[in-house]
């Protein structure tokens, strides 16, 4: 995973988690993000894979994943950083003082639409519902093994499957455990990580279980 930090916005920087900061909407601060990156990423031959707005440590950070075909290096990552800033703060989508991280999405990338399940069909996943199968289970790793017409149809070891509604996951990524890596000659899940530039801004007959 490749990262570049910067610090942007114009309010004063929080320290710790007051009743204000905990009931703002991060989905909306992402849904925003997500519509104003996304035609930019397009226009650079990228794609949006994940935003995500949390508060750690006392403080807000705004965290962008970007890819595209060959994977994208930490000068990727500063363009469309520089990129997304200036327009962030001019729609004023963060009222307040935050850390951005634009960064590649990594190994254990997170899957989200049905072209992201489509791409990485064969490939190992693991999948939390929203809501539990029967046996009480919300979690589930297996091989994507299709997705169509927003079903997700996954293989366990044991050759189980499990059908999945795209709408009732909750959260799903790519699960590449020590041996898969070892297999395919993936020396690890290092990150390089990119120095901030300093500046502070003021601004089959198997059985199946469906998921119902």
């Amino acid at each position: 995973m490749l990262l570049f930090r910067r610090r942007g916005g114009l309010g004063p920087l929080r320290k710790s988690a007051s009743g204000q900061e905990r009931n703002m909407d991060r989905k909306i601060v992402e849904k925003e993000t997500e519509d104003l990156v996304r035609p930019i990423l397009v226009r650079n031959g990228m794609e949006l894979v994940d935003v995500n707005f949390l508060l750690e440590a006392g403080h807000w950070v705004l965290r962008v994943f970007i890819d595209k075909p060959g994977g994208v290096n930490l000068e990727d990552c500063a363009f469309i950083s520089h990129q997304i800033e200036d327009l962030i703060e001019v729609e004023d989508v963060i009222p307040q003082r935050y850390f951005l991280e634009v960064s590649s999405p990594g190994l254990d990338r997170v899957l989200k639409k049905e072209s992201d399940f489509q791409r990485f069909g064969g490939e190992k996943a693991r999948v939390k519902t929203r809501e539990a199968l029967a046996g009480g289970r919300r979690n589930f790793t297996g091989r994507i093994v299709r997705c169509e017409q927003g079903v997700l149809e996954l293989e366990d070891m044991d050759g189980e499957r499990f059908v999945f509604p795209l709408d009732r996951i909750e959260k799903a990524r790519l699960d590449y455990s020590g041996k898969d890596l070892k297999q395919r000659g993936v020396p690890g899940k290092k990150c390089g990580k990119g120095r901030s530039d300093g500046r502070q801004k003021d601004g089959s007959g198997r059985g199946k279980t469906a998921l119902r």
